[in-house]
C-alpha cells in the first residue's frame, strides 16, 4: 500500500537532525527495521514507559483520522493519509468525530432558529406549539463531553 502524506515543517526538522544509515527511522537496538510483530511489541512497552496502557500504535492512525475528519476532511482524503482499504474503516474510525461534529451543526442551528432540511413545517424552535408540546417527545442529551454515570 502506498500512502502520499504530507510531511509538516516541524517533523522535516526533526527527520534532517535525526542520525539513520537507511529510510528507516524507528528501528531495532541493533538498527534494523522492525518487523510489525516487533513494532507492536515495542510500542506497547513506550506506551507502559510512559503511562498510557490504553494506547496503541493503531490508535494513532484512528486518532489521525478522527482529527481529520473533525476538520471536514472527506472520506478519500483520510483514506489518503491514513491508508484504509474501504469506506467503511474511515467509516468505523471517524463515527464518533461526526457525530460531535454532526451535534455540533444541529446546535448552531438550533440557536438561530433555523430548520433543517428534514423538519417537519409546524415543529421546531420557529413553531407556533407551546414548549410543552415540543417537549413532550424530545429526546434528552447531555453536554459533550459529560458521562453518565448510570445507564438510563
Amino acid at each position: 500500500m502506498s500512502m502520499n502524506v504530507p510531511v509538516f515543517s516541524d517533523l522535516a526538522e526533526a527527520i534532517a537532525a535525526a542520525p539513520r544509515t537507511h529510510l528507516t527511522f524507528l528501528v531495532t537496538e541493533y538498527g534494523k527495521p522492525f518487523s510489525t510483530v516487533g513494532f507492536g511489541n515495542r510500542f506497547r512497552e513506550w506506551r507502559n514507559q510512559a503511562g498510557l496502557p490504553h494506547c496503541s500504535a493503531h490508535g494513532l492512525r484512528k486518532a489521525t483520522a478522527a482529527r481529520l475528519a473533525e476538520r471536514g476532511c472527506t472520506p478519500h482524503e483520510i483514506m489518503a493519509v491514513t491508508g484504509p482499504q474501504t469506506l467503511e474503516e474511515v467509516e468505523r474510525y471517524t463515527r464518533e468525530a461526526q457525530r460531535a461534529g454532526l451535534a455540533d451543526s444541529a446546535w448552531e442551528r438550533y440557536a438561530k432558529g433555523q430548520q433543517g432540511p428534514t423538519a417537519e413545517a409546524g415543529s421546531g424552535p420557529t413553531s407556533t406549539k407551546s414548549l410543552s408540546e415540543l417537549a413532550e417527545n424530545a429526546p434528552v442529551a447531555l453536554p459533550r463531553g459529560i458521562e453518565p454515570l448510570f445507564s438510563p
